[in-house]
């Protein structure tokens, strides 16, 4: 299945910094069930250590993929 390949590609550094420098003007403009859908686009799970009190999230790789692609082709 293409999905279950693309969803074990690992993020490359550079697609991850692409995405993240434009997150936070792109995260504005969005209303909040744009933002809901989007945290559900990129991410996978989120798991929380009580003890050590640390939290843990899983990227979807496609996802964040998907979003620096957005970026360059918008640049």
């Amino acid at each position: 299945m293409r999905t279950a390949a693309i969803d074990r590609t690992p993020i490359a550094p550079d697609d991850v910094a692409t995405a993240l420098a434009q997150f936070d003007p792109m995260w504005d403009a969005l209303v909040p069930r744009e933002q809901a859908n989007l945290l559900q686009l990129l991410i996978e799970r989120v798991d929380y250590d009580g003890q050590a009190k640390e939290v843990a999230i899983t990227f979807r790789p496609a996802g964040i993929a998907s979003l620096a692609g957005e970026q360059r082709s918008a640049a």
